[in-house]
């Protein structure tokens, strides 16, 4: 990651997070569609219910990557998912390392795979 921007983060991007939906035990499907460090996340999980959440991303002071949403995802059944805050940091071999964090609980670790423009 280059400090001071964010260019690279353009596009979509596919998030596995190591979390089990607890209906279906299987994990949730994120998108991510970033530009200019704005976006939207789309979340499918548990019956086909997909959920939308406006997000938006910043290089913190430390150099840290965060990308955020201003509050949970709203859903095709009329409920809301929670969304993580997501960090990385530089780690070796110029691979990000990131975590995921719901509210107070532990983080939690994730991929990011690029998978278009």
């Amino acid at each position: 990651m280059k400090l001071g921007t964010t260019r690279f983060l353009n596009g979509s991007w596919r998030v596995s997070v190591d979390v089990k939906d607890p209906i279906t035990g299987k994990p949730p499907s994120l998108r991510y569609q970033i530009q200019n460090n704005k976006g939207i996340a789309r979340v499918v999980h548990g019956d086909n219910v997909v959920c939308r959440a406006e997000i938006f991303s910043g290089l913190h002071q430390t150099g840290e990557l965060m990308i955020k949403s201003r509050g949970n995802a709203r859903c095709t059944d009329g409920s809301r998912y929670p969304m993580p805050e997501i960090t990385c940091k530089a780690g070796v071999n110029d691979v990000a390392t990131c975590t995921a964090r719901y509210g107070d609980h532990a983080a939690i670790p994730l991929t990011f795979k690029k998978i278009g423009a």
